[in-house]
């Protein structure tokens, strides 16, 4: 099987390319018989890491992904929002949007998370509420301070 790598080669001491592949992934591919498409992560259905059966093993798009592991860790409960210590604004902080275009990294910031929402509407980005009472409480902190 020829495999189309979507990932930038490494290069060994002697010229040889090689590929850094985590074992799962490995073997998701090999089950399938394609590469990983671009935006897509392989995540281990019964959340066990050293699971690495090809039964275990599903493709699915990163955001999706990163809610599965990483929606506790967002205080704001808002997707990729997040407050950004701010020296220049009077309440020391600034809400800010991340996210990816053409493998670039980017950011949207503003001093108010409605303006941000519509920012980031404007732009045509996902707005997405991962945890409501997160996201209630950053919306009364956004409005009090503005």
């Amino acid at each position: 099987m020829n495999y189309d790598f979507n990932m930038s080669p490494r290069y060994k001491e002697d010229g040889r390319k090689w590929y850094p592949f985590m074992e799962h992934q490995l073997v998701w591919m090999i089950a399938n018989g394609k590469t990983i498409p671009e935006g897509y992560d392989i995540h281990h259905l019964d959340g066990n890491k050293d699971n690495n059966d090809s039964d275990n093993l599903v493709c699915i798009p990163h955001d999706i992904h990163f809610l599965y592991h990483y929606s506790d860790r967002n205080k704001s409960g808002i997707f990729r929002v997040h407050k950004r210590p701010s020296h220049t604004c009077n309440q020391g902080y600034t809400w800010s949007y991340k996210y990816t275009q053409n493998g670039k990294s980017k950011r949207i910031d503003s001093i108010s998370l409605k303006k941000l929402q519509r920012k980031v509407k404007d732009k045509g980005l996902q707005w997405l509420i991962i945890n409501p009472l997160n996201a209630l409480e950053s919306y009364r902190e956004s409005e009090e301070n503005n």
